[in-house]
């Protein structure tokens, strides 16, 4: 039996134990080639997730701008599919031979109130602000008085000199002078 300082019969060892004189607290380092090769795997992990968020993002972009081609399609369509009975009610009353103006004034009030419904099921509602005071300046309406070449409004003229439009929401659709 070899005493325990000697060496081993079988010569040196691949003991990979740790230096008695090594402080037991301190991990071994690991060489410089381990670690750079951890590195590059863990830059190449990143890249990887870097370029599928990309992809991803790409994507959803192109999906949304798809969506919003056809919510506007279809929200044109069915406006039109709706405005189809007006145009037709003014056609029939342009057609009509020798009316009564009665028979004219009944049929336009009928376009008039499907004209109504159309505007109604699409959340448009009349502005009609006469006698209200005008409150602020750079408004859409002053824009579109500005581009008929006509001064803008001034804050506290009435704003209903004839100014009425039509509105969505908050927004001005049309206003008439």
């Amino acid at each position: 039996m070899p005493e325990p300082h000697q060496p081993s019969p079988q010569g040196p060892s691949d003991d990979t134990s740790v230096d008695p004189a090594a402080p037991a607290d301190v991990a071994p380092v690991p060489d410089t080639e381990e670690l750079l090769r951890r590195a590059d795997l863990k830059a190449q992990e990143h890249h990887d997730a870097w370029l599928r968020a990309k992809a991803e993002a790409e994507n959803i972009r192109k999906r949304t701008a798809v969506e919003l081609a056809n919510a506007y399609k279809y929200a044109i369509e069915a406006i039109a599919a709706d405005l189809l009975p007006v145009k037709d009610s003014l056609e029939a009353t342009l057609a009509a031979d020798s009316a009564a103006l009665e028979t004219l004034r009944s049929g336009v009030d009928l376009t008039l109130k499907q004209l109504n419904a159309v505007f109604a099921k699409a959340n448009l509602r009349e502005i009609n602000p006469i006698g209200e005071k005008f409150v602020g300046q750079g408004t859409e309406h002053d824009n579109q008085r500005a581009a008929k070449g006509l001064q803008p409004a001034r804050p506290g003229d009435p704003a209903g000199a004839g100014h009425r439009g039509q509105a969505q929401g908050r927004s001005s659709l049309k206003l008439r002078d």
